[in-house]
């Protein structure tokens, strides 16, 4: 599955899923967010984001592999 190209249906998931999958707290998340190391959220509201579950997942496979080409 291409985290650039996400599904036609593809879930949204909220933070607590997003660490759980991820194993991080919820400030490395924003850190990595920040650093283009993480799936950048989804605004829903004025109030709540939710992350792609399929780029989250992407991310669990492959950690350090996600955001690299933004090394270069």
């Amino acid at each position: 599955m291409n985290p650039h190209h996400p599904p036609a249906y593809d879930p949204l998931i909220g933070m607590t899923a997003a660490t759980q999958i991820s194993s991080l707290s919820r400030s490395s998340i924003h850190r990595l967010v920040k650093a283009g190391r993480f799936p950048a959220p989804v605004q829903i509201t004025a109030n709540r984001i939710a992350f792609r579950e399929s780029e989250v997942l992407a991310w669990a496979a492959e950690p350090m592999a996600y955001g690299a080409e933004a090394d270069f």
